[in-house]
């Protein structure tokens, strides 16, 4: 594998956990949806009262269903965080940790890193290319 195609690795990996992250905040936005449509059976597309008893079962069952789902991804979602961050420790570099953190683990923008770091985003960017290169496959 060249550099350059390990380098794009590296950081695919890195964004494992943001991808993770949009996946439980769209599980969470289902379940909110699905709630908020038993308050407003109309707004679902029932057109009617859900509080008939079979209707009322199947809506808990299905809540019930997103709840697990969503349980899951959160579970998944901080497990990929958990290894990002033991992998991010094995760097050396306080700065480059730093970096890794700050722009893959709490999604902050280069210029808001430099500002946090108090350095400018040219150098952000080279502890970041540093750190890619530092960073354990």
């Amino acid at each position: 594998m060249c550099d350059k195609e390990l380098f794009e690795r590296k950081i695919m990996d890195l964004y494992e956990y943001r991808t993770a992250v949009r996946e439980r905040m769209r599980a969470e936005e289902n379940l909110a949806q699905y709630i908020e449509s038993k308050k407003s059976p109309k707004a679902a597309g029932g057109g009617g009262s859900a509080a008939g008893g079979s209707d009322l079962s199947r809506y808990m069952e299905r809540e019930e269903e997103l709840r697990e789902e969503l349980l899951q991804i959160m579970e998944e979602t901080e497990q990929i965080k958990k290894e990002k961050l033991r992998k991010i420790a094995q760097i050396e570099s306080e700065d480059e940790k730093d970096v890794l953190i700050k722009k893959y683990i709490y999604f902050k923008p280069i210029k808001d890193i430099a500002i946090d770091l108090e350095k400018d985003r040219s150098t952000i960017w080279r502890i970041h290319k540093k750190a890619i290169l530092d960073y354990p496959i």
